[in-house]
């Protein structure tokens, strides 16, 4: 009877769980195996667009700190003549050794290899773009990692966030977290795979004195 009580317990945390947990040793297979070259075909060009459209369009020389960057995806879409201030971090050494490669511009552009929920910035450091794609539902709670970022995010910054809809549970949690900042959501749907994603874009204003 003991064995059936904590078996049955033991499931309803396994069912209670919503983030996808992996090690890091197993994020570096799936790099090492190409797992995540597809981020780079046609199927995501469009989530890419609309997260770099935003980005250009509401802060188009503002700092990026992209979290959970993989292989640098993300600063292929950002042209070099912008000169944006680029910081990409990923717990993966396989991804970030790749994406160090892509580096245009080591001046103003850098990739750190880090786990987002405990890297720090370095002291003073204010980005304009914070973005969180496709990575808060590998953490075991994104409402505090999203918290703790804006600490960091610089006046009038924004927040984009790209969240597969596999895992709405996490949308919902964040969109209810950041509905007085919202400036932007939207849906993207690959009608060829059935894929879609939500996303959204969303400021922080200054608290009033």
């Amino acid at each position: 009877m003991r064995i059936r009580s904590a078996l049955s317990r033991i499931k309803r945390f396994a069912s209670s769980r919503t983030w996808e947990y992996y090690p890091i040793a197993e994020w570096d297979r799936q790099y090492s195996s190409s797992t995540w070259t597809y981020l780079s075909g046609l199927e995501q060009l469009p989530r890419y667009a609309v997260i770099e459209g935003w980005r250009r369009r509401l802060k188009p020389r503002g700092s990026v700190l992209d979290l959970g960057c993989g292989e640098g995806v993300l600063l292929d879409q950002i042209p070099v003549a912008d000169d944006v201030n680029y910081t990409g971090v990923d717990l993966s050494r396989v991804a970030i050794d790749a994406a160090t490669r892509k580096l245009r511009n080591a001046a103003i552009e850098r990739f750190v290899c880090a786990d987002l929920v405990t890297f720090q910035p370095p002291p003073g450091a204010a980005f304009d773009v914070i973005v969180f794609n496709e990575v808060l539902y590998y953490l075991e709670d994104p409402i505090a990692t999203i918290n703790r970022y804006r600490a960091v995010l610089g006046r009038d910054g924004l927040v984009i966030v790209s969240v597969f809809h596999e895992n709405l549970r996490t949308w919902k949690a964040i969109s209810t977290l950041l509905a007085n900042q919202c400036l932007q959501t939207t849906v993207v749907h690959d009608v060829s795979s059935g894929k879609r994603w939500h996303l959204g874009v969303y400021q922080d204003h200054p608290a009033p004195p």
